[in-house]
């Protein structure tokens, strides 16, 4: 008799903060099956509850001056090549996320507030209670029949030769149902790790 259940996706996602979210809504325009996984419950546990602020849309004309204070706030670390992609298309998934509820801080005259944070000088901020994006974006994956695997803690990632690290590829993940005490075997053509800073 088996001490596990088994389970498919197509795309197994690992987390539930606004990254994993990001990334299991964006899997469904190309996968069938995508399944998220989340210790806790989705739009309450993980940091992106309690963050207010995200970068907002650089103007055209100032890439290059935002770039240049978003690698230097970072001390260097970050990944450069990325950061241009995510000036250039922050704005758009900013439109995105207001299309799917998300409610951001608005001016007077209706355009979107941006402010300058924690020692801004060039970028500026858009603003938004943690809480509420989370639970319109939960709502946009459930809409899109991402499927949430709730009060899973993976514990393993599995591997088609079986080594870590391994030469060949991910295929699985095994999971700890926290609420059950049964183990979840996880079959999937790829996996995403979106488990946060820590």
């Amino acid at each position: 008799m088996k001490s596990y259940i088994e389970k498919e996706a197509d795309v197994l996602v690992v987390g539930g903060g606004l990254a994993g979210l990001w990334a299991a809504i964006r899997a469904t325009d190309y996968a069938r099956k995508v399944v998220l996984i989340e210790k806790g419950k989705v739009s309450r546990s993980g940091v992106s509850v309690f963050c207010h602020t995200t970068s907002g849309p650089a103007p055209a004309n100032q890439y290059g001056d935002w770039f240049k204070e978003h690698v230097e706030r970072s001390t260097f670390l970050a990944n450069q090549p990325l950061l241009e992609i995510f000036l250039k298309e922050n704005g758009d998934r900013i439109k995105e996320m207001i299309s799917w509820g998300v409610e951001f801080e608005r001016n007077s005259d209706g355009s979107l507030k941006t402010e300058a944070v924690r020692g801004q000088k060039v970028t500026r901020s858009a603003l938004y209670t943690g809480k509420l994006m989370m639970e319109k974006m939960r709502g946009e994956a459930l809409r899109r029949g991402v499927v949430l695997e709730e009060r899973v803690m993976v514990t393993d990632l599995l591997t088609s030769d079986g080594k870590l690290p391994t030469k060949g590829s991910i295929v699985g993940a095994v999971g700890l149902n926290t609420r059950t005490g049964e183990f979840v075997v996880y079959h999937t053509g790829g996996v995403v790790l979106a488990t946060g800073p820590m």
